[in-house]
């Protein structure tokens, strides 16, 4: 069976200044703490938590880690 290529294009409206900033401010901010969690859990201590993932954001968000970082618990 042979493979099909497909091009899938994406369209967006016109963005006001006020949603792109902060689209561009919560991605930074994701951008921070997605690089401190992979360095605080990137050591040979941290494989066996790598398949609980759930569990180590049920942590932060117990231990209310997002209020740092400014951003809601969901991100």
């Amino acid at each position: 069976m042979d493979t099909v290529i497909k091009n899938i294009k994406q369209y967006s409206y016109e963005l006001e200044e006020n949603t792109l900033n902060e689209l561009l401010y919560i991605g930074s901010k994701y951008m921070s703490v997605k690089n401190y969690i992979y360095s605080r859990y990137s050591g040979i201590n941290s494989i066996l938590l790598l398949g609980k993932h759930r569990k180590i954001r049920d942590e932060y968000v117990k231990t209310k880690f997002y209020e740092q970082w400014k951003l809601p618990a969901r991100y």
